[in-house]
């Protein structure tokens, strides 16, 4: 099931990305990544950026229908049954809290900008300041 999940995630990633931003704090070093990072990022299997430090996830509100498509996706599940995803990684220790979450794609960019080690991905119609950088999908 797993594989099957994975697999959809990766074809309606291709078609989609184009639509989409991953960013991430000006300071962080990364400069590109995978479509299949993006996706383990948001499943959370994917926790420590390469320099070991934990990753930090920003998401839009859960009630939202960006959230509803960029989990659909992305990640192959509705924002809820993410939301659900992440509070069962909490209970069962392997993440210690859940992704953060805002209503707009500003309020995304403002703090990301203020967490070196933190990612998200918006929609690409918003303006991103220099706080924080696209990064490069490959």
């Amino acid at each position: 099931m797993k594989k099957i999940i994975l697999l959809l995630v990766m074809i309606s990633m291709n078609t989609l990305a184009s639509e989409y931003v991953v960013i991430v704090n000006e300071k962080n070093p990364i400069s590109k990544i995978s479509k299949n990072e993006i996706s383990q990022i948001l499943l959370v299997n994917k926790t420590d950026w390469p320099s070991g430090k934990g990753i930090s996830i920003i998401n839009y509100n859960y009630d939202s229908d960006a959230a509803e498509n960029l989990f659909k996706n992305f990640a192959g599940m509705s924002a809820l049954q993410a939301k659900k995803m992440y509070l069962t990684k909490v209970f069962n220790g392997v993440i210690q809290k859940k992704p953060t979450t805002h209503e707009t794609t500003t309020d995304i960019i403002e703090a990301v900008a203020e967490n070196v080690n933190a990612v998200s991905l918006i929609e690409k119609t918003e303006k991103i300041n220099t706080t924080v950088k696209a990064l490069t999908i490959e």
